[in-house]
């Protein structure tokens, strides 16, 4: 999983927006596409602290090729503590679990204060456990952030998501939304690339998420959600699958319901 250098710089200039705070989970180990000299460059242009660290990419994209490390950056936006969850110690997460699994261990709950789902749920196949579980490690009053496919990706995974998705099931579940942006770029192509190790190109941000896929289709390229939502601060149930709002408001497809 790896966070685009633009998307890594958008993030920095807007951490009043995309910052963390207390304990941070990432859904896998994430490679930020940015060289030191690039997170240098953005901190001392914005005024930010920043402690430099370098750790080698999780895609194992080349040796010699040093990015800044995922704590780093994500201290850098706020977070207190960064760990990482994944199903095996391939790339080194902290934290072991798989999240397609129906048995929560009991020292996971709650504890996460946000989580950053970097393109890792769509993944998974049994995706409505997945989201089960993240409610759950969620602390209330937490806030989940996904950097999950929209469209254009579906050679990388399971799933792609639907402009209604996060919408829906977050709402569903009584959390707040913060943010749905639509996430477009054009340099995919350079994420395995060993010969390129600056990985930059081009970035688009779009608020009205219809004419951020509309962008996409019509340039031929990938979109992807950035979408966070806050965890109401009593929430005590568990997840709730919505219905599709476009069919469930409509009182005729509801007949012989109950």
């Amino acid at each position: 999983m790896g966070i685009m250098s633009g998307l890594s710089e958008y993030m920095l200039r807007n951490r009043e927006t995309y910052g963390f705070s207390g304990r941070l989970l990432t859904l896998g180990a994430q490679t930020v596409f940015l060289l030191p000299s690039q997170m240098k460059s953005v901190c001392t242009e914005l005024g930010l602290p920043a402690s430099i660290e370098v750790k080698q990419n999780a895609l194992n994209i080349d040796e010699e090729d040093l990015f800044v490390s995922a704590e780093c950056f994500f201290k850098t936006l706020g977070a207190n503590t960064v760990q990482a969850l994944d199903v095996s110690k391939y790339q080194d997460a902290e934290v072991l679990f798989d999240l397609s699994s129906q048995k929560l261990p009991s020292n996971l709950k709650h504890s996460a204060d946000c989580i950053f789902d970097g393109s890792t749920a769509e993944h998974i196949f049994d995706c409505y456990q997945v989201f089960r579980n993240l409610h759950e490690i969620l602390a209330p009053g937490g806030l989940m952030c996904h950097l999950s496919p929209l469209e254009g990706l579906a050679h990388d995974s399971f799933y792609q998501f639907g402009l209604s998705f996060f919408d829906e099931l977050y709402s569903a579940n009584n959390y707040t939304k913060m943010s749905h942006q639509i996430y477009v770029y054009d340099y995919e192509h350079l994420i395995y690339a060993s010969t390129k190790v600056d990985k930059v190109g081009n970035d688009w941000f779009f608020d009205n998420p219809e004419e951020g896929l509309k962008f996409a289709r019509s340039n031929d390229l990938p979109a992807q959600h950035l979408f966070r939502a806050k965890k109401p601060e009593g929430a005590t149930a568990a997840l709730v699958a919505p219905f599709q709002g476009r069919y469930h408001n409509n009182i005729d497809w509801k007949a012989g319901m109950e």
